[in-house]
């Protein structure tokens, strides 16, 4: 049976987060980058969040659009800490990611939002957009 539609999320996650690995800013300024964060693991960390595809079709595009949330946790006090890792992750993220399996016609940030969610514990969200055309 072939497959109408195969989505690139796992593609898209895969690049993401090797480009995220490699930032030695990042990678300082964290314990690490996560798809399941490790049990005890200490703060501040960024894991690789919800995951949305949808397709993306037009008269010459068979693609997909694939929307990634980054989630930032921090225990420090204050959402100071947080921001700075969302700027890290933001210039790690400034330059088009390469993909083999799709291209990629655009890498956007869509949002970012910053919160305390209990005492102490702050939680920060990057959104970002990725079109693909799929080869």
């Amino acid at each position: 049976m072939t497959r109408l539609y195969e989505t690139e999320i796992l593609n898209v996650q895969d690049a993401v987060f090797q480009r995220l690995a490699d930032d030695p800013g990042l990678s300082s300024a964290v314990s690490g980058i996560f798809d399941k964060v490790p049990e005890n693991e200490n703060f501040p960390y960024v894991v690789l969040g919800r995951c949305y595809a949808t397709p993306y079709r037009t008269k010459t595009t068979d693609g997909e659009r694939v929307e990634l949330t980054l989630d930032i946790w921090s225990g420090d006090n204050g959402k100071k800490e947080t921001i700075d890792i969302a700027n890290l992750i933001g210039a790690a993220l400034e330059d088009p990611l390469s993909l083999d399996s799709a291209d990629l016609f655009s890498q956007e940030l869509k949002s970012i939002e910053v919160l305390e969610e209990v005492t102490d514990l702050f939680h920060g969200t990057l959104v970002y957009e990725f079109i693909l055309d799929k080869e």
